[in-house]
This record gives structure tokens, C-alpha cells and sequence, in this order.
């Protein structure tokens, strides 16, 4: 299940996907610009660095929602 339909109040689930849909392709559009844009001034091992500490960043993001009460019944 799709962590949006968790996060989104209930009556306001379709405009939270349609939003996270538009994020998605946008995000997939313009990525590989700026990885290969990133290729040229950074090794593999910083860009990874980077990915991973995103990553982290995410995570402990998404972990601070898991206390919210909406959450309980998952």
C-alpha cells in the first residue's frame, strides 16, 4: 500500500495521488538530466554518499510520521 493513502486524510486521498503522481513523472523527467549533470563533477562514491544521506534523511521523515495516531491501525 502506498504510504500517500496513509498520510492523507481520508476524504482527500485522490488529490494526494494525483499530487504524488505529478511528483513521480516530474521526478523521472528531470533526474537523469541532473545525474549525468552530476556525473561530471563528482565520482560515483560522492554521488552515492549523496543518494544514501537523501535516503536517510527520507527515512527518519517518514519514521516521525509512524507516532501520528492515523498510523495505529496499520
Amino acid at each position: 500500500c502506498l504510504w500517500v493513502t496513509k498520510v492523507a486524510p481520508q476524504d482527500k486521498i485522490s488529490a494526494y495521488m494525483s499530487a504524488n503522481i505529478a511528483i513521480v513523472g516530474l521526478r523521472g523527467a528531470v533526474s537523469p538530466f541532473i545525474g549525468y549533470g552530476l556525473s561530471h563533477h563528482f565520482s560515483l562514491q560522492n554521488i552515492s554518499l549523496i543518494a544514501v544521506v537523501m535516503l536517510v534523511i527520507s527515512s527518519v521523515g517518514l519514521l516521525t510520521l509512524v507516532r501520528h495516531p492515523r498510523f495505529a491501525k496499520i
